[in-house]
């Protein structure tokens, strides 16, 4: 099971072009659909190399992505997808290269602590803290992802972790079992 990369992703085009990628998608959602293929639609793999490690070659990630969200407007389709374990960069860059699609894509991998933009900046931060990634990572990246936020409520939880232990033992162990029970009489 691999740890999951959330990537935004805005392909740009003629009208023709984002015709045939609404179909393309469509046809990847269609659960009726023999083998579907995004990714592979674009970005073909030769038989001998659909395997995990050749996907992972053509497309930048082991398979084919989780999309949960996409909508088209006028010249472009936003996707919302998953990938496993990273973005798939090389997918873009064929796209962009062979497809003659604009790519703008945004990723954010919260296992592995990194987060950046397709062409961009690129930022791991494992080693930071809320108000580091509040001062170093793109704000605009920071609020669609929710970074700084979801550290500072787990630096908080650790907070008052470090006070509990700090408490005698047996204040530690006292329980309110009225509140836990929502002050249900048994």
């Amino acid at each position: 099971m691999p740890n999951w990369c959330d990537n935004t992703l805005t392909i740009s085009g003629s009208k023709e072009q984002i015709d045939s990628l609404e179909k393309v998608i469509n046809d990847f959602e269609d659960i009726e659909t023999e083998d579907p293929a995004f990714f592979g639609h674009y970005v073909p793999v030769t038989e001998e190399d659909q395997t995990v490690w050749g996907q992972a070659t053509a497309w930048g990630t082991k398979w084919e992505p989780q999309i949960y969200d996409w909508y088209r407007d006028e010249d472009s389709v936003i996707i919302q997808m998953s990938t496993a374990w990273g973005p798939p960069i090389e997918f873009y860059e064929q796209m962009e290269e062979t497809h003659n699609f604009s790519i703008q894509a945004s990723y954010y991998e919260p296992g592995m602590c990194f987060v950046g933009e397709y062409g961009g900046e690129h930022f791991d931060y494992a080693e930071m803290n809320s108000e580091d990634v509040r001062s170093e990572i793109p704000e605009w990246l920071d609020e669609m992802y929710g970074i700084s936020e979801s550290l500072a409520e787990y630096e908080e939880e650790e907070r008052e972790e470090e006070a509990r232990q700090q408490q005698p033992k047996e204040e530690q162990l006292e329980f309110d079992y009225d509140r836990y029970n929502g002050r249900v009489e048994d």
